[in-house]
């Protein structure tokens, strides 16, 4: 008999529709015929990863998770179903009624753009400038275990932001933040230009010794090169050289095309 090993955590991209229109998104072209899964086959799949005994599901994907129809009842199946939860969110479409439900998932990672305003409606073409640092306010509690976290692209915008952004973040409460360089997956010219990402070395290396490391991934950033994955991850993927984390099959990508991926870049390729 073969042993089989299920998914202990999923990335759940049930949508690609999204109330933001970011122009470093990664999922830009993909997101345009705005796919997203059906019911029932939600409800099956949550049915499906109680079964085989997942631990974990991480509510994101191409578009804005809490965009889709009822995306609060689906998070509380799977609470029900005593699988953790965790979500990535711009937050524009929660609302107070939701607060008790996300006071319940293990953590919450907030999408910020920039502190000045006429950066942040360039980035995203959106007017909910006031809302993005807010969540922390809103869900965390004295006795809360919460983490509220915040995730900050950078892009040919807001590059030269990233103290400022950093700064903003703790003042708010957020509990880290992680600054994640521009993926150009679909070819569209979206990441940094070299100059742009010297730029960017320049401001980790100034201001390292005024951050605290724990509530950062800049010095991760540095390291590769100003760059979200190592210089030497992609090219072995691409060669099927797997990671630790493939091999063990410990994770998934469910994706809203019904299609299941072992890791995001084999999503974005």
């Amino acid at each position: 008999m073969v042993n089989t090993l299920p998914p202990i955590a999923v990335e759940f991209h049930w949508c690609a529709s999204c109330n933001y229109n970011c122009i470093h998104c990664s999922y830009g072209q993909r997101r345009q015929n705005k796919s997203r899964l059906s019911h029932e086959i939600i409800t099956q799949t949550i049915a499906d990863l109680k079964e085989l005994g997942t631990k974990a599901v991480y509510l994101s994907g191409g578009g804005e998770p809490t965009t889709l129809s009822k995306w609060d009842i689906y998070a509380q199946s799977l609470i029900e179903s005593n699988i953790e939860v965790a979500l990535i969110t711009n937050s524009v479409a929660i609302k107070p009624e939701h607060y008790a439900l996300l006071r319940k998932f293990n953590y919450i990672a907030v999408s910020v753009y920039s502190t000045k305003e006429e950066q942040y409606k360039a980035i995203v073409g959106s007017n909910h400038f006031s809302g993005q640092f807010e969540l922390p306010s809103k869900l965390k509690t004295k006795d809360s275990k919460l983490i509220v976290g915040a995730r900050c692209v950078i892009n040919s915008i807001n590059y030269k932001e990233i103290f400022n952004t950093y700064q903003k973040a703790m003042e708010k409460g957020f509990d880290y933040i992680i600054f994640i360089p521009a993926v150009d997956y679909e070819k569209r010219r979206i990441d940094l230009t070299q100059e742009q990402k010297d730029n960017v070395l320049k401001q980790i290396e100034k201001g390292l010794a005024n951050i605290n490391p724990a509530t950062t991934n800049l010095i991760n950033v540095k390291n590769n090169g100003i760059k979200h994955y190592s210089s030497s991850y992609l090219p072995k993927l691409q060669k099927s050289i797997i990671c630790n984390a493939i091999a063990m099959r410990s994770n998934a990508f469910i994706n809203y095309d019904g299609e299941v991926y072992l890791c995001q870049p084999l999503i974005g390729n």
